[in-house]
């Protein structure tokens, strides 16, 4: 919304004003329009702000879910979040993640098989190559593993002998 008050240069709040065929200033109609729609309600400021604060309050217990989760789920994983017992994969089982191995030039993409979370730290077990049984090697995340193939080729360029 517009306002339509303003502050005058001694801090107290002013209506601007407009000339009329007479030479006399007053309000715009907007202003005695919007002033009276306001004192039709009855309410004083502290009671609109107040009114503002409920609405809020009740559209929030409203909400059931968000995004197809319900609210005691992500209450749940809240709790299980600030107990340390949350975790957040960095990939799913099937993406593509970008490998650096000794004696390549460049990253190679391959198929993630499985993530392992130890000590503090995420490796990739993922398919080197497209033999059956696949073989599963350990990578870790930032390290040997990246997630985009940018990340992969910038880790490259740092490696002071990638060959």
């Amino acid at each position: 919304m517009d306002r339509l008050t303003i502050r005058n240069s001694d801090g107290a709040w002013d209506v601007p004003l407009r000339g009329d065929d007479d030479g006399a200033y007053i309000p715009s109609q907007e202003i005695i329009d919007r002033l009276a729609a306001y004192e039709d309600t009855g309410l004083e400021p502290e009671e609109v702000e107040a009114c503002k604060v409920a609405l809020m309050g009740k559209s929030l217990a409203e909400i059931k879910e968000i995004e197809g989760i319900s609210v005691d789920r992500m209450k749940n994983l809240a709790k299980a979040k600030a107990e340390g017992r949350l975790l957040v994969l960095p990939c799913k089982v099937g993406d593509r993640v970008w490998l650096i191995v000794q004696g390549m030039s460049s990253p190679m993409p391959v198929p993630v098989c499985s993530l392992t979370w130890r000590d503090g730290k995420w490796s990739i077990n993922a398919d080197r190559e497209e033999t059956e049984p696949p073989k599963v090697v350990g990578f870790q995340i930032g390290k040997t593993a990246f997630l985009t193939r940018e990340e992969a080729e910038a880790a490259l360029r740092k490696e002071p002998d990638n060959g």
